[in-house]
C-alpha cells in the first residue's frame, strides 16, 4: 500500500501542474517531430499557436515540410502566419465573416523542391500575410520582385 502511495502523489502532482499546453500532441507525433529534425524552438511553436490541435497543419504535414529541407526559422514563420490563434478575437455571430483561406503545406513544399530558398518561401509567406508589420511586407514584396518572382494576387491564401 505504501508503494502505491509513493507513486500516486508524484503522478498526480505532474498531471496537476504540467500546462495543459502539451496535451494537444501525443507521444508518437512529439517523438515524430523530433525524429525530422526540429528542434525545441520549432516544436515549442507548433504547441503554443495549437497547429494540430486546431488542424490548420498535421504532424505530417510539419515532418514533410522538414523533409524537404526547410530551416527550422521557416517551418516556424510557416505555423505562425497558418495559425487560428493569431489575430484571435471573440466570434461575434451574426457579423459578416471573411473566409480562412491559406497556401497549402504542398504549394510551400512545390516552391522548396523548384529551388526557391527559405527566404524567398518566408518572402512569400509575409508578403500575403496581414499580421506582417507594412515594412517588413513592403520588403518582401521588394525582394521578390528583384528576383522577378510573380505573385498572383488573385489566389491570395494567407488571412
Amino acid at each position: 500500500m505504501k508503494m502505491l502511495s509513493q507513486w500516486w502523489l508524484p503522478f498526480f502532482l505532474m498531471v496537476w501542474f504540467v500546462p495543459g499546453k502539451i496535451w494537444c500532441l501525443g507521444s508518437d507525433e512529439l517523438i515524430a517531430l523530433r525524429r525530422a529534425g526540429l528542434s525545441d524552438a520549432a516544436i515549442q511553436t507548433i504547441i503554443q499557436e495549437k497547429v494540430v490541435e486546431t488542424a490548420a497543419f498535421s504532424v505530417e504535414e510539419i515532418v514533410d515540410m522538414k523533409r524537404a529541407g526547410f530551416s527550422d526559422a521557416l517551418v516556424q514563420t510557416i505555423v505562425r502566419e497558418g495559425s487560428f490563434m493569431k489575430d484571435a478575437e471573440p466570434v461575434v455571430y451574426g457579423r459578416n465573416l471573411s473566409p480562412v483561406t491559406m497556401t497549402t503545406v504542398q504549394d510551400l513544399i512545390e516552391l522548396k523542391k523548384s529551388g526557391f530558398s527559405d527566404e524567398v518561401i518566408q518572402a512569400v509567406i509575409q508578403a500575403g500575410s496581414d499580421r506582417t508589420e507594412a515594412s517588413e511586407r513592403e520588403k518582401a514584396w521588394e525582394m521578390l520582385r528583384e528576383m522577378g518572382v510573380v505573385i498572383d494576387e488573385r489566389r491570395r491564401r494567407f488571412p
